[in-house]
């Protein structure tokens, strides 16, 4: 095929094989006059175009242009995915009053932050909570979008929440979006426990916790003045006790003039019983007890005694009615001084004692003064009381030859001669031992003057040895 372009009054056009030339008008009639001499014309084709097949390289590039969209197209559907979960890699939405103000249920924003920690403040819309993990007091604020809910899930409202409860948070900038009370905190809500502060633990039962500074205090509790018999809630994460509340503090009942009944016994509620003596003041929950206190010498008191948390209760045992008698004593001298536990009395009046024991002196002068305990038990007493002139001493020596010798009068043993000591009036025996002299015979004799100056000399005899005759 000529492959040059033809000149303007003649064109090309491929049909099988075959060039067709423009011609003029005068031509057209002979050419028509020609061909019909001619053997009939065979069917005309219309002519319609062909497309030239596309090149080989053009292919290549349409398939790569595809496989690289197809490529971009998944990158960017799986970064839309992936950053779905990195809220740090999203910005965060414009600043407004509250992150979920658009629509309450939304979720949290990607950059919230979550904790568990200990509500140390709760009011005015503002709560303080002590971060747990990092040791560190945040201070958060809670409007009417935030979503506050108990340990199961179940709506409550800001006033619910106070100091000591142990919560879960999520929070965004200084705003509460969820809070939770935490399904991990444990509560006793009555219990006793044994609080040492110096190893800041306490004992409940066989369980021991430690606390720390942040330990929260409920209302009207002091530490130092938790007893081991008060009754207590606590509230626990992890083995360490945040909250404590006395629920049932305790006081003191305390028994005074408690001296004045003899054999006394106290019974509270039926069950404690002690003895009166010596019991000092007794530790009880607060509220009100049935006090019934006895003695051998008393009507029983029954009455109802109010404890009080902190404050002791004073019973005063001088208002119960002391059971008496009288006491009559029979002395066979006049004119004697009386004297009941110290105090003295007039012997010429009768004597009326309540029941118990008493300290009792009568004293005359030339006489040996009586002392006696008389116990009073019943309506009438009777006391004889024989009365002994004042015994009179004579002071004497006695010397034994030779000396060294034992000396013992009225057969107690007062020394080694020679020995001055003295002896009341009368009849006594002087009896003396020494070893290798014989023992004599107990001497008699009787004391009357005040001393006697002439001592009494003894002369001890030697034993006589027998010989030993079982050598020869």
């Amino acid at each position: 095929m000529n492959d040059k372009r033809p000149n303007d009054n003649a064109y090309t056009n491929d049909y099988d094989g075959v060039i067709y030339e423009k011609s003029s008008a005068p031509d057209k009639a002979a050419q028509q006059k020609t061909r019909s001499k001619q053997a009939p014309p065979k069917p005309v084709k219309k002519a319609t175009a062909r497309k030239k097949p596309p090149q080989k390289s053009q292919i290549n590039v349409f398939l790569a242009a595809t496989l690289f969209t197809g490529i971009v197209v998944c990158i960017i559907v799986f970064a839309l995915i992936f950053a779905s979960f990195l809220r740090d890699d999203v910005s965060p939405p414009p600043q407004t009053e509250n992150p979920t103000a658009s629509n309450p249920n939304s979720p949290p924003p990607h950059r919230a932050q979550s904790f568990t920690g200990l509500i140390e403040y709760a009011g005015g819309g503002k709560l303080s909570i002590y971060d747990f993990t990092t040791d560190k007091t945040l201070s958060l604020n809670i409007n009417n979008l935030s979503i506050l809910s108990d340990r199961f899930g179940n709506p409550i409202v800001f006033a619910e929440l106070s100091p000591g409860d142990i919560v879960e948070v999520d929070y965004y900038d200084d705003l509460i979006y969820e809070l939770s009370l935490s399904g991990e905190a444990t509560e006793y809500p009555k219990t006793t426990a044994r609080i040492d502060a110096e190893l800041q633990t306490i004992y409940i039962g066989s369980e021991s916790f430690t606390y720390n500074n942040h330990l929260v205090l409920g209302k009207d509790t002091i530490l130092s003045e938790i007893s081991s018999i008060d009754e207590v809630k606590v509230r626990f994460y992890k083995n360490v006790i945040w909250f404590i509340e006395l629920v049932r503090g305790h006081g003191w009942i305390e028994f005074i003039n408690a001296e004045d009944v003899i054999g006394g016994l106290i019974e509270i509620n039926n069950n404690i019983r002690r003895d009166l003596e010596g019991i000092g003041a007794v530790e009880l929950h607060e509220g009100t007890y049935r006090v019934v206190v006895k003695g051998e010498n008393v009507e029983s008191f029954v009455g109802d005694i109010t404890v009080e948390r902190g404050q002791t209760t004073y019973v005063d045992l001088s208002e119960m009615k002391i059971l008496s008698g009288q006491l009559i004593f029979h002395v066979n001298q006049p004119d004697y001084k009386l004297y009941i536990d110290g105090d003295e009395a007039d012997p010429n009046e009768p004597v009326i004692l309540p029941f118990g024991e008493y300290a009792v002196v009568i004293e005359k002068e030339g006489f040996a003064t009586w002392q006696e305990t008389v116990e009073v038990e019943g309506s009438l007493t009777t006391v004889s009381v024989e009365l002994t002139e004042r015994v009179q001493f004579c002071r004497f020596t006695v010397i034994t030859i030779p000396e060294g010798a034992e000396v013992y009068l009225d057969a107690a043993y007062i020394g080694m001669s020679p020995v001055t000591f003295s002896a009341h009036y009368g009849a006594h025996t002087l009896t003396f031992h020494k070893e290798g002299y014989k023992t004599l015979a107990p001497m008699e004799f009787t004391l009357n003057t005040p001393t006697r100056d002439d001592p009494f000399i003894v002369y001890l005899q030697e034993e006589e040895i027998e010989p030993d005759w079982s050598d020869w």
